[in-house]
């Protein structure tokens, strides 16, 4: 079986078979989540699921040699999408900075999976200010209408 990568550059490169993918993986330019394309059938598998190809221990963001695609190797440790804190701001804070916030935590994910790590912590940061900036509209609003109920109480 044969496979096409697409590389950080937006270009697509094979199709390869397993030899040459084992090859690239060990260059460092093929990661286990990187999504590969299946010849003649379209199916898109990540490289983990692909017989006989193998990756060896990873290491930080190495810098492979130049004339094929180019793909990042896990760095240590995940991206934080925020998606929980962005749903609680939804729930229970600000509706429109809560939506946006998940909209950039929805985005985390597909992009680690795709080795783009870079991307995926700016997206994880754009989730994180947003969740926060409706933290504190949400406080700010409560503490306005608390104090609009205490002073229409002092009226009566």
């Amino acid at each position: 079986m044969r496979y096409y990568v697409t590389g950080d550059d937006g270009q697509r490169y094979g199709p390869a078979d397993v030899p040459t993918l084992n090859a690239w993986a060990r260059e460092g330019r093929l990661v286990a989540t990187t999504r590969l394309v299946e010849e003649g059938t379209e199916r898109s598998v990540f490289a983990a699921e692909v017989p006989g190809l193998s990756f060896g221990a990873p290491s930080e963001f190495r810098t492979p040699p130049t004339g094929g695609p180019t793909y990042q190797t896990a760095p240590s440790g995940t991206v934080d999408n925020h998606l929980v804190k962005s749903i609680l701001v939804t729930l229970c804070c600000c509706l429109p900075l809560g939506i946006a916030a998940i909209v950039f935590s929805s985005q985390v994910n597909p992009l680690v999976q795709s080795g783009r790590y870079a991307e995926a912590q700016e997206k994880a940061a754009q989730a994180d200010k947003w969740a926060n900036w409706g933290i504190g509209l949400g406080i700010v609003t409560n503490l306005v209408w608390l104090a609009a109920n205490f002073a229409t109480l002092g009226l009566r």
